[in-house]
């Protein structure tokens, strides 16, 4: 089993506890109520649950640092929105504004700079798990890059959107738990992204894209190279340049649309358990169910399966 499918069985597994098979799945575990509640109870005594952060506190940071030499940017935060754009300048500019327990006042921010890196973390390590932290605090990450910067970049979130404008980059990662990622703009060589409850949005220009969605559209408007993308539960809207190589889709329940620009010719394997399969080209259209096939010796490729969806691909 792929690392994608087993992060669908456990989100389903999660998903099917809130309505009441989780009793079942305890049942089956061999866990008595006994035992269970030991372990709850040891879990307490360790102090890993804990209601009583202090006080909010409004914070507003602002730092910045040297883009020279770094090669690596690394953004890691379990909440708020995290927006990271390009600008006309010398320095890295940190901008962080919110609210914090007062517990936290003086540790929420983590920096670690290096000569070839900068890592900036909230909350890192946190211990502490409170049911309402995530309704209490708000707080917001924005930083401003020079458009000289060509190295990584990583971003890591759990509850919150992830927005870029204007990057160039060598490679992106983006994760995330609950919200969106979009890229407004830029040039990156290659991306790649999972997001579990949220929409994956691209208008820059990508080289190599890769992906994994559980419940959100995946949309992407400047594809040059390759695709490879998997989504469970919505759907999937490519388009592709001229240089374009090779395209590989997988959906459970969503469809797919792939658009080819200025593209010759393209070899194609279409399947599908519900959904119509179409082709349009210079030729006509080509319409099928289950399965579409067409092979053109060394011609672009597209491999795309959906259990339920349609699939279209014009070129």
């Amino acid at each position: 089993m792929s690392g994608f499918k087993k992060v669908v069985v456990a989100t389903l597994i999660i998903a099917s506890v809130s309505v009441g098979i989780g009793a079942y799945i305890v049942y089956e575990s061999g866990v008595g109520t006994g035992e269970l509640s030991e372990t709850i109870n040891k879990l307490l005594e360790r102090g890993d649950i804990n209601v009583n952060l202090g006080e909010t506190k409004e914070v507003r940071e602002e730092q910045s640092f040297s883009y020279e030499d770094k090669r690596n940017l690394e953004i890691s935060v379990p909440i708020g929105d995290v927006k990271i754009k390009a600008y006309e300048g010398d320095e890295i500019k940190l901008l962080v504004e919110g609210k914090v327990p007062e517990n936290y006042l003086n540790r929420y921010l983590e920096i670690k700079e290096e000569k070839d890196s900068l890592k900036i973390s909230l909350y890192k390590g946190m211990g502490n798990i409170n049911l309402n932290f995530f309704n209490r605090y708000d707080i917001s990450l924005t930083l401003e890059v020079p458009v000289g910067y060509q190295g990584d970049l990583d971003v890591s979130n759990v509850s919150g959107d992830i927005l870029l404008d204007g990057l160039n980059l060598k490679e992106l990662s983006l994760e995330n738990i609950s919200g969106d990622l979009i890229v407004e703009s830029g040039t990156i060589e290659e991306v790649d992204f999972d997001v579990v409850s949220g929409q994956f949005i691209s208008y820059g220009d990508v080289g190599r894209l890769s992906g994994n969605s559980i419940s959100g559209k995946i949309t992407a408007t400047g594809v040059r190279t390759s695709a490879d993308v998997e989504s469970v539960s919505g759907s999937v809207s490519l388009k592709f340049l001229d240089s374009t190589k090779e395209v590989e889709v997988e959906t459970i329940s969503g469809s797919v649309e792939l658009e080819f620009e200025g593209l010759e010719d393209l070899s194609y394997d279409l399947e599908s358990v519900s959904g119509s399969l179409t082709v349009e080209n210079r030729e006509g259209i080509n319409q099928s169910t289950r399965s579409l096939k067409r092979n053109i010796n060394n011609s672009p490729t597209a491999d795309v399966s959906t259990v339920s969806g349609a699939v279209r691909i014009k070129y």
